[in-house]
């Protein structure tokens, strides 16, 4: 380092998008939309590949590599993402090709997700407002908001 503002550097501005520190403020929600769309991807991928073994085609890794890249651009995913060829054969090994995203993301969907975000805002806007909730005050808001309605009906079925 030669100078003061080499050591701020990372946090630049950058026209590299991979570059440390870019930031276009949607990361989290680019990561959020690509785990969504990944189970999916790799459904996808091992049907085809499947599908080329069944036909008798042996599957190289530059068969592989195109399957994948066709696949990747069709649910628009970056590069950075790597489907594994051995999670692939092992589903079709399995024969488990189809898998639910629910099964890879560790169980259902919460009965109150489509309401989930609602909270987690106002409870960020509490604490940025200098009134912070603690556990059992963020519990009791939001036993409060879903009682008599449809999400606690949702949630008892759930149970």
């Amino acid at each position: 380092m030669t100078g003061k503002n080499e050591s701020f550097s990372a946090t630049a501005p950058s026209t590299n998008n991979n570059a440390i520190g870019s930031s276009t403020g949607s990361s989290s929600l680019s990561k959020h939309e690509n785990n969504i769309k990944l189970p999916a991807c790799y459904n996808e991928v091992t049907v085809e590949i499947a599908k080329v073994r069944g036909n008798g085609i042996v599957m190289t890794q530059k068969n592989f590599d195109n399957i994948v890249c066709n696949i990747k651009k069709k649910f628009d995913l970056p590069d950075e993402i790597v489907l594994k060829r051995n999670t692939v054969n092992r589903r079709i090994a399995r024969k488990k090709i189809i898998v639910d995203s629910y099964e890879t993301k560790g169980g259902p969907e919460s009965p109150l997700s489509e309401i989930e975000p609602t909270f987690v805002e106002i409870l960020i806007m509490m604490s940025k407002i200098k009134g912070p909730l603690t556990l059992p005050q963020m519990k009791d808001f939001i036993n409060s908001a879903i009682n008599g309605n449809e999400h606690q009906k949702k949630l008892i079925a759930y149970k």
